[in-house]
């Protein structure tokens, strides 16, 4: 099985990076994934610059799977102008919504499990007691 590109662009990242120089996260997840975290709080410019970049490169057939992340409603952020209507219609198009944490409290044991199994993994340690002690 070869291996499947993936960039991920972190929340903090300078968006002028993302698109235009070879080796640029957009770039490396060609045929592959391209994570945006935070989409909706790029600068509107670079929201268009994505849009541009996604429509032309599916078109040509090379562009990544996107996965945008946005912690605000962008239908909201579409309707005060603050979200370009082209990456808007692009994201759209398969969407998956995740009901906040607090609306989920019955997931919180197993994902507490989770995450001090992971963390004993990390440091070679196991702990026996973690399924009776939740």
């Amino acid at each position: 099985m070869g291996e499947t590109p993936f960039a991920h662009v972190p929340h903090a990242h300078p968006w002028s990076a993302l698109f235009s120089k070879p080796g640029s996260p957009f770039h490396l997840a060609a045929g592959g994934t391209l994570l945006v975290e935070f989409v909706a709080d790029l600068p509107l410019e670079a929201q268009e610059d994505l849009a541009r970049l996604l429509k032309r490169d599916s078109e040509e057939g090379v562009s990544p799977r996107v996965i945008a992340t946005a912690g605000v409603d962008l239908e909201s952020r579409l309707s005060k102008g603050l979200m370009a209507p082209e990456l808007y219609e692009v994201l759209n198009r398969h969407r998956l919504q995740v009901p906040s944490l607090a609306e989920r409290m019955d997931d919180l044991p197993a994902l507490i499990e989770h995450a001090l199994a992971e963390q004993a993994r990390r440091l070679h340690d196991r702990l026996p007691f973690l399924r009776f002690a939740l």
